[in-house]
């Protein structure tokens, strides 16, 4: 996973990326249902993520 320290996130995304790795492997949803984000807004914010390499995503066994 690539360093994002000292990255100029805002607010909300700062506590997406808080989340996950409190988390330590998690569901989008999950985060989304815990910050009260709304879906698209999730959605564009991992997307953003993965095409910038902080995250990476995988599908839950549950999926």
């Amino acid at each position: 996973m690539r360093k994002i320290y000292n990255q100029p996130f805002p607010l909300t995304e700062a506590q997406v990326i808080t989340e996950i790795n409190f988390r330590n492997g998690c569901t989008a949803t999950e985060v989304r249902e815990t910050l009260g984000i709304d879906r698209g807004y999730m959605s564009r914010i991992v997307q953003g993520f993965e095409d910038e390499n902080v995250i990476s995503k995988k599908r839950s066994s549950d999926d």
